[in-house]
């Protein structure tokens, strides 16, 4: 399982890792029950802090993306994608995109394209 964190990205190296796999739930590539690279393992293998991957963690588990078991691990939670706290989030930064796209003069058919081709491009 393969992770980057882009240094160079303003997206904060905890939101990187989140989405990776986050991505790779909503793809199938991590299904439920499927474990995590332990928090040490993957703080290595992106050369980051292993605090910076703890908090990403605590935020998914927090999230209901993920289960922690007392030593053995992290595991993809049942009905990940189906949790609504998580939609509630994923919604609110939504909103915020589209907010600041508006303010910034996109016009409004342009976010629409840009939906319909990022949930077109995800089904393929």
């Amino acid at each position: 399982m393969l992770f980057v964190i882009d240094m160079h990205s303003r997206v904060p190296a905890y939101e990187q890792i989140k989405q990776q796999v986050m991505e790779r739930v909503c793809s199938g590539a991590l299904p439920e029950g499927a474990q995590l690279p332990s928090i040490r393992e993957l703080s290595r293998m992106l050369s980051v802090n292993v605090n910076t991957v703890k908090r990403a963690f605590d935020e998914m588990e927090h999230d209901g993306v993920i289960v922690s078991v007392q030593g053995r691990g992290c595991f993809v939670a049942e009905n990940a994608l189906a949790n609504g706290q998580l939609q509630r989030r994923y919604m609110e930064q939504a909103e915020l995109a589209v907010r600041a796209a508006r303010a910034g003069g996109v016009p409004r058919e342009d976010l629409i394209r840009l939906v319909d081709k990022v949930y077109d491009k995800e089904a393929t």
